[in-house]
């Protein structure tokens, strides 16, 4: 797992967490909590609930992804534990607002994400890191995020959304 250190805040980010076979079949499932209406109407389209990582137990690929990143944020502090997950599924205009999590840890894994650019937008920085295919960013969820907005002029198919999944520790 990478380190950067930006003024006094740490990111970390770890690089090819899944097999291609596992990311296939998780956003297969993930599209199924969509197709059913799994979705939170009360917060910015399109989430999944926030139970995620108990709806999907049964599922090995997305349990072998659960515990690659409870085994990174353990490595930044072994007494964390997770409380919730859900997807993030960025389509054209999207609105996400400013935002933080009550948690002391959150990573988010890039699942499907074709425009790198339509990252995760810190405000106390003023930047935008990275929506690397493949990787999980750890951070202090309490620090001001949002998900970058995806204009119209860069959605050409449904392979241009972007899925996040999102573990948040205590």
């Amino acid at each position: 797992m990478k380190n950067l250190k930006i003024n006094n805040d740490n990111f970390y980010r770890s690089f090819n967490v899944c097999k291609s076979k596992d990311l296939k079949e998780i956003k297969e499932l993930i599209d199924l909590e969509y197709a059913r209406g799994n979705i939170v109407w009360t917060h910015p389209l399109y989430q999944t609930w926030s139970n995620l990582h108990e709806k999907l137990k049964h599922v090995s690929s997305f349990n072998r992804l659960k515990n690659k990143i409870i085994k990174l944020a353990k490595g930044i502090n072994k007494d964390l534990k997770l409380t919730t997950c859900w997807c993030n599924l960025s389509v054209e205009d999207n609105y996400y607002v400013f935002h933080q999590h009550k948690t002391k840890l959150t990573c988010v894994f890039y699942l499907h994400s074709k425009e790198e650019s339509y990252g995760l937008r810190l405000e106390k920085h003023n930047i935008i890191l990275p929506a690397i295919e493949n990787s999980v960013l750890v951070f202090d969820g309490s620090m001001s995020h949002s998900i970058e907005h995806m204009p119209n002029k860069v959605f050409d198919s449904i392979d241009s959304h972007r899925y996040s999944v999102v573990f948040d520790f205590i």
